[in-house]
C-alpha cells in the first residue's frame, strides 16, 4: 500500500513559523500556560504548511484541534490569510488586529 507522506516543507515558509510561534508564545504568557502545552515549532510549522497548501481542514497540527483552535488556532489561520496584522502594544506585547 502507498504511504501518505506529509507535505515537503518549504524554507520560505521560516519565517511565518518564526511569526506565529511568536503569537503563540504570547497567548501562551496571557493565559499562563507553558508554550510547549499549547503547541510546538513542530505544530506551527505544520500549521503553516497545511494553511498555505489548503489542508487547514485536515491539518495534524495540534493548533487547529479543541482548545488550542479557540485558543490560537483560528487567529494564525486568519493572520497566514493576511486578514490579521501583528503589532506590539504599548506594554511591549504582541497585539492582533483586523487587516483594514
Amino acid at each position: 500500500p502507498e504511504v501518505s507522506r506529509p507535505p515537503r516543507r518549504d524554507g520560505r515558509d521560516a519565517p511565518l513559523v518564526a511569526l506565529c510561534g511568536a503569537l503563540v508564545r504570547q497567548r501562551s504568557m496571557d493565559e499562563k500556560i507553558a508554550p510547549e502545552v499549547i503547541g510546538t515549532q513542530s505544530d506551527t510549522a505544520t500549521l503553516v504548511s497545511d494553511v498555505r497548501g489548503g489542508r487547514e481542514e485536515s491539518s495534524e497540527s495540534r493548533l487547529l484541534k479543541g482548545w488550542r483552535r479557540e485558543l490560537v488556532g483560528d487567529e494564525l489561520i486568519e493572520l497566514l490569510r493576511g486578514r490579521r496584522m501583528v503589532g506590539v502594544n504599548p506594554e511591549g506585547g504582541l497585539k492582533v488586529d483586523g487587516a483594514g
